[in-house]
């Protein structure tokens, strides 16, 4: 088996909570220092790094150049053990004996290419560009992002940038689904804006529907308006129509099931008359007819069923 272990730190000891023997240190070697190897009375025994390679410390001593580690094995001394002919830490106690975190205590460790299986617990120090502080995550400036990429049209991303704290995308499925339960205090989403803009912007199709004994409530309610001075084609933005022309014109009004309950406000000012295309119930009868012309200045309200544009006669 071929292992590489590369470990830096200014002490490492592998320890059992509660267990008062000697501890397990890792130093780099040095001349006249105290080595221990965990006798009786001894807090520590130490493995030394020397010339790239490791030693167990086997009897302690004070160093020298004459009992360096590569020295004493070579000369059979007896101070030191080299990492090969002994079953080292790597192998015996967290390959074989299987140290769990609980067992393990180690200050200014830097260790590469570490793999780990179980629970890891933080409360300082840092990932990526994030700061971990007690139970919080955090970071500053729109250069640190969480990510959860899916894929190129599936993903939410946190921080994203200084216009966009949050992007989510998600194709062919429900971007946010919330779900609430309780009494009637209880809110699935709670927007305010204390600024000049909006509270909720959406662009797209919106759908809000109310069940049974159930409303949908707007307060401040406010539709779309535009004025029309020539000949146009009505769309689903349109809601309040205020005519202007000053000579006879023709507006188009759109048709299909995706239009029905769509309501059409209408007010005549100019001088011209408008004939709406279409399908239309006239508000007098039941007559059906194919187009609908405005001569007076009297308001209407239009409201689609699916096939015909009902109307709402406001005048006289």
């Amino acid at each position: 088996m071929t292992m590489t272990l590369a470990i830096r730190t200014s002490e490492v000891k592998f320890v059992k909570r509660g267990d008062k023997g000697a501890k397990l240190r890792m130093r780099d070697w040095a001349d006249n220092v105290s080595y221990l190897c965990g006798d009786q009375g001894e807090d520590f025994y130490d493995v030394v790094i020397y010339n790239t390679k490791l030693y167990l410390c086997l009897k302690s001593h004070t160093s020298s150049t004459a009992n360096n580690p590569q020295t004493s094995v070579a000369n059979n001394l007896g101070f030191w053990a080299l990492a090969t002919d002994w079953q080292f830490v790597a192998t015996k106690l967290l390959l074989a004996e299987k140290i769990t975190a609980d067992q393990i205590d180690a200050n200014n460790l830097v260790a590469e290419g570490v793999d780990i299986t179980g629970k890891i617990t933080a409360t300082s120090g840092k990932i990526g560009g994030w700061e971990i502080s007690g139970n919080n995550l955090t970071c500053s400036g729109y250069d640190t992002q969480l990510r959860v990429e899916a894929s190129g049209t599936r993903f939410l991303r946190i921080n994203y940038s200084p216009t966009s704290m949050l992007y989510l995308r998600a194709e062919n499925s429900t971007g946010i689904q919330v779900s609430t339960y309780g009494d009637d205090n209880t809110i699935g989403i709670n927007v305010r804006c204390n600024a000049s803009g909006y509270a909720i912007r959406s662009y797209g199709n919106v759908l809000m529907t109310a069940r049974s004994g159930e409303l949908v409530k707007t307060v401040g309610h406010a539709v779309n308006m535009r004025y029309v001075s020539a000949a146009t084609t009505l769309t689903t933005e349109d809601d309040l129509l205020v005519y202007t022309n000053s000579s006879d014109i023709n507006v188009s009004v759109p048709s299909g099931n995706k239009y029905a309950g769509k309501i059409l406000y209408m007010k005549k000012i100019g001088a011209g008359a408008v004939t709406l295309t279409g399908a239309y119930f006239k508000s007098q009868d039941s007559q059906t007819s194919t187009s609908y012309r405005i001569s007076n200045s009297a308001p209407r309200i239009f409201i689609y069923d699916g096939s015909y544009w009902n109307e709402f006669y406001c005048g006289n």
